[in-house]
């Protein structure tokens, strides 16, 4: 789900000027340096830590490669993308699939929708996560 975000934030932030780039710049940042600090309070080495972050950075931009093609594509390609990145171990229903792509749109919208002002400030703001009903209800 960060990586999922980290797409959507950064596909608007690329939109943006120069201080927009350097945002998503200084937010990518930031999630790797706390990811840094995270493995390091999980007692992993300095000798460690490096090649962990350089896979975690392989996998943050795969995922997003794979998204915005999925997105660019239609909505059997953005599926497809879901569920090799975001459901990887998962095996996620038609109805989830369907829940998340209506959620990666309307977050994408919402997005587009925001001034740039507002976000270059922080407030950021996603749409509200769509929920499954619960069987039998």
């Amino acid at each position: 789900m960060i990586c999922l975000h980290s797409y959507l934030l950064f596909r608007r932030l690329g939109k943006t000027d120069i201080a927009g780039k350097e945002l998503a710049q200084s937010v990518h940042d930031l999630m790797f340096a706390d990811l840094d600090r995270t493995l390091r309070e999980q007692g992993i080495g300095d000798m460690g830590i490096g090649k962990r972050v350089k896979e975690l950075a392989r996998n943050l931009y795969g995922r997003i490669d794979a998204y915005e093609s999925g997105f660019a594509e239609g909505s059997d390609a953005l599926a497809e993308a879901l569920r090799r990145n975001l459901y990887a171990s998962a095996d996620p229903s038609e109805s989830e699939l369907t829940a998340m792509i209506v959620y990666i749109d309307d977050a994408i919208h919402n997005l587009d929708g925001q001034q740039t002002p507002t976000i270059m400030s922080g407030q950021v703001s996603f749409p509200p996560a769509a929920t499954q009903p619960e069987p039998g209800v």
